[in-house]
């Protein structure tokens, strides 16, 4: 099988359901994105060394396959039904990591710049990718009126959330130093 089409070189794309719509459509650009935060979530997989679980990074990276296909189906009917869509106890469920990392970290009371160690980095890099999505997403939901995206815009605020918690266990989990922002 050839991993080239030829299908996408006068700049269209298929969507899920088999829409063809234009490379920089909303939808592609976000589950683009998307795509990107997959990959840093990988590279954090790489990177971690003990510090989470294998199975809540493995979880978060399904779930985003998931969103991205949820993006590429304008047509609900067509979503294939062996797809959880996300839902609100996915958002629970970030919620619930964020609250229980949180009670390993001291009180924030400064910004803390990225940095720290390598892990780190990589969760700030995730963080800010998946801010990206959101604010696609936001101009996505407005622009076509789409009332059907509302959890997982709730998800990947969530999401983004547990990237900084996540940034900061990195640091402290292996007795570094978070860097402080000081206002000159």
């Amino acid at each position: 099988m050839r991993i080239y089409t030829k299908t996408g070189d006068k700049g269209q794309t298929s969507l899920f359901d088999g829409q063809r719509v234009m490379k920089n459509h909303l939808r592609v650009e976000c589950y683009g994105i998307l795509d990107h935060l997959n990959v840093l979530i990988g590279k954090i997989r790489v990177l971690n060394k003990h510090v989470f679980e294998d199975s809540v990074l493995n979880n978060l990276q399904n779930r985003i396959f998931v969103i991205s296909s949820e993006l590429a189906t304008e047509d609900d009917s067509k979503f294939p039904t062996s797809f959880k869509k996300t839902h609100v106890n996915d958002v629970d469920y970030l919620e619930s990591l964020i609250d229980s990392f949180s009670e390993s970290l001291p009180p924030l009371t400064n910004f803390v710049l990225p940095g720290g160690n390598d892990l780190s980095v990589a969760c700030h890099e995730a963080r800010v990718i998946c801010r990206a999505s959101e604010r696609v997403l936001v101009e996505l939901i407005n622009e076509f009126d789409i009332t059907n995206l509302d959890t997982v815009l709730k998800y990947l605020n969530r999401f983004s959330d547990l990237c900084f918690v996540m940034s900061r266990v990195s640091v402290v989990k292996q007795n570094g130093t978070e860097l402080i922002w000081e206002s000159k």
